[in-house]
């Protein structure tokens, strides 16, 4: 097919308007957003885990839960949307129960 019998723009959806992003509630990306905010985050929680089990002599399952809640707020969760993830949600209980 020549190219001179092509339509200039063809749409190939539907565009539909881009949600807005939550507002963060709060924690460590409000001062570093985006990409490096949450690996800055990460890396925190890991250094933070590291020292815990090896210099503080924390037990590893008592250290885990306490820096996955701590990177959880600092990652800007809020406490309701925390406890909400650590419970699991009703879809993955759902899929376990057949």
């Amino acid at each position: 097919m020549p190219a001179a019998s092509l339509p200039k723009s063809v749409p190939l959806a539907a565009s539909a308007p881009a949600a807005e992003a939550p507002p963060h509630t709060g924690g460590l990306l409000l001062l570093v957003d985006g990409t490096a905010g949450l690996l800055t985050v990460a890396a925190l929680g890991i250094a933070l885990l590291l020292f815990l089990i090896i210099k503080a002599r924390i037990q590893p399952f008592v250290a885990l839960p306490a820096v996955s809640i701590a990177v959880g707020l600092m990652a800007g969760l809020s406490v309701t949307e925390l406890f909400g993830t650590v419970r699991g949600s009703p879809r993955v209980r759902r899929r376990w129960r057949s």
